[in-house]
């Protein structure tokens, strides 16, 4: 083997600059944030096939479900009685209609008319978003009457309804879910739009600091380098976690597109288990056995998905045929091919260890549509896999870098996943609980698709996110993610130049992700939990360095414990 490097260093420092107005010195929320969040948009109203209602936006003009609109009739002549002169033209409102379903350009709407008065749709309709619905501001606290002012003057397009100290009903629910709702408590502020929560902002730290008295000891300050302006303004996200306990696993002299840990179907030998290209790679934690898989047939190998056991799950593209993904078992002498030519992009959901076995899910891709929201259980059987039960799965999901498990401990599982925007976001049995603010890059990039029907537009991406990791720690679940910074790399096609890990994690519906306050020198490409420790793979210097080269280093699971 050859000698192994570990190299954990801290970002370059780098020039941010955030100049926010404030509600108030108190709140220290940015309004120029929430206003651009609830600025208008304005769409046509399209009757879709079997009575459907569409629009013609959607998650490409960041559309979301919950988002609502008010349709417009089609404008008519305002005359003036005494003179006869034409005034103009006045197109009153007709309805309110709630985004229920988001696609790519488009999205399916449901319909109120407005004060239960019987209105008539039509294919044409001007639709605009947020302006005249109806606005709610619930004050928990009782103190943030100067916020509930400032939002009525920076959003004077919403109908604005009474200021309230107690909801009454929860915000998801009655005329709240055909409206906005802005809750004010002493974390910040939760808006809820059309019964989904749209937007989530938090107190900045430093005014917050300066309302608090300061403490008779501080811990340690993180270094100003180490600290990532892609991830320090997350929901519910305290100081970045300085750990110990760093060591080196392996380096490797190619680039590492995905890693895994994996056991032999026959002596239970751990492996760690990478892929580079088209070659897949086993090397022994226990000793120095390493076998190779080379995949010979057509296409691209895109990703990698482990699941702690002897089974991988190898994601692979053919561009003439779409998803050919295949199952390999290791083994003692090497690798075997257990299922080929499946039609899904392929991952496991859990781990399989304690005598269980892991959850394989499928998603169904189409080359003109690309990742469907259509996900089923899928269970090995006569060298292919049978289809399972259906797993529901919100619009935008991508089994590319998901979680699913109970990460606050409440016998429910929550399901992760990165949307087409970037954001990491989470969901409880179909409700949406909790999203990132910010915007994070894919770990390995993307990979292209042609569309079959027009071969002359330019090939659509598909982005590939690394695999999160579960563990459990003092009785308690956590998700390890990797979380990649955008970059010069990342805007001209490329990967991201650096990254970390976040932990993310839940207690009493209360969310957290919580980053390591170590940066590493290139981006995180896949996390692994093996014997009591996070197995961290970085491809060191970013997506376009010469001489590429990976590492993976490995820190104790307790050390990530807030």
């Amino acid at each position: 083997m050859k000698p192994m490097k570990f190299f954990v260093a801290l970002l370059p420092a780098f020039l941010v600059m955030a100049i926010l107005p404030a509600f108030s010195s108190a709140a220290g929320i940015s309004a120029d944030q929430v206003a651009s969040d609830f600025s208008v948009l304005e769409a046509r109203v399209i009757q879709g096939p079997q009575d459907h209602w569409l629009i013609n936006q959607g998650g490409k003009q960041d559309v979301e479900k919950g988002d609502l609109f008010t349709l417009y009739q089609p404008a008519q002549s305002v005359t003036d009685p005494e003179t006869g002169e034409t005034l103009g033209k006045f197109a009153p409102p007709a309805a309110t209609a709630r985004v229920v379903q988001v696609h790519e350009r488009f999205s399916q709407i449901a319909v109120q008319c407005l004060d239960d008065r019987d209105c008539s749709i039509s294919s044409g309709m001007k639709a605009v978003r947020h302006d005249r619905v109806k606005a709610w501001f619930v004050d928990e606290t009782g103190d943030s009457a100067d916020q509930y002012k400032l939002l009525r003057s920076r959003l004077d397009h919403l109908d604005w309804q009474e200021y309230r100290q107690s909801a009454g009903q929860g915000p998801d629910s009655g005329a709240f879910a055909w409206g906005v709702v802005f809750v004010a408590d002493s974390s910040g502020l939760t808006v809820w739009s059309g019964g989904q929560v749209r937007g989530i902002y938090r107190a900045d730290e430093k005014a917050a600091d300066r309302a608090r008295p300061a403490p008779a000891a501080k811990p340690a300050k993180v270094a100003p380098a180490a600290k990532s302006a892609a991830v320090r303004a997350l929901p519910g996200m305290g100081t970045p976690m300085a750990v110990s306990g760093f060591a080196a696993v392996a380096s490797f002299d190619t680039r590492a597109d995905h890693m895994g840990v994996a056991k032999s179907a026959g002596s239970g030998t751990s492996y760690l288990v990478f892929l580079s290209g088209r070659t897949i790679t086993a090397r022994s934690l226990e000793g120095s056995h390493t076998f190779e898989y080379k995949y010979p047939g057509f296409g691209e190998v895109v990703s990698l998905s482990c699941a702690g056991d002897h089974l991988l799950a190898v994601n692979i593209y053919d561009p003439d045929a779409g998803m050919r993904s295949k199952i390999l078992e290791v083994t003692d002498n090497g690798f075997e091919q257990r299922a080929k030519g499946i039609a899904y992009v392929l991952g496991f959901m859990s781990r399989g260890e304690n005598g269980k076995s892991p959850r394989l899910w499928g998603q169904r891709f189409s080359r003109t549509d690309l990742l469907l929201p259509v996900v089923h259980e899928l269970e090995l059987k006569d060298g292919g896999v049978e289809t399972g039960k259906r797993i529901d799965v919100p619009f935008g999901f991508s089994l590319f870098g998901a979680f699913y498990g109970d990460v606050n401990a409440d016998d429910r599982a929550e399901l992760g996943f990165f949307n087409p925007g970037g954001r990491l976001v989470v969901y409880q049995q179909e409700n949406h609980v909790w999203e990132a603010s910010d915007k994070f890059v894919p770990s390995y990039g993307s990979f292209l698709v042609a569309d079959p029907e027009n071969p002359d537009v330019a090939p659509s991406k598909v982005a590939v996110w690394g695999q999160p990791a579960l563990f459990s720690q003092n009785q308690r679940p956590f998700a390890a993610i990797p979380l990649n910074s955008a970059g010069f790399s990342s805007m001209v096609g490329g990967g991201p130049g650096q990254g970390t890990v976040g932990i993310f994690f839940g207690q009493d519906n209360v969310y957290r992700l919580q980053r390591l306050a170590d940066h590493f020198q290139g981006p995180i490409q896949d996390v692994a939990v093996y014997d009591g420790k996070l197995l961290i793979c970085v491809a060191e210097g970013g997506f376009f360095s010469q001489g590429a080269r990976s590492h993976v280093v490995s820190v104790p699971l307790s050390e990530l414990v807030p």
